[in-house]
């Protein structure tokens, strides 16, 4: 089991990414293109969090 900070430091880069990153995807792309690059890095992020690990359970 990995040890606790490391899930502290990967919440801590999401929040980082979607204080920084939304409104830069906002500028860049107009409203709809934020909203739909936001649903789909999130559908990503949600989708390998909740992936079967290769190997079974440890």
């Amino acid at each position: 089991m990995p040890p606790p900070w490391r899930r502290w430091l990967w919440v801590g880069l999401i929040v980082l990414a979607v204080t920084l990153g939304l409104p830069v995807a906002h500028a860049l792309f107009g409203e709809l293109g934020a909203i739909m690059l936001g649903c789909l890095l999130a559908g990503f992020a949600l989708g390998r969090a909740t992936a079967p690990r290769k190997g079974g359970k440890r």
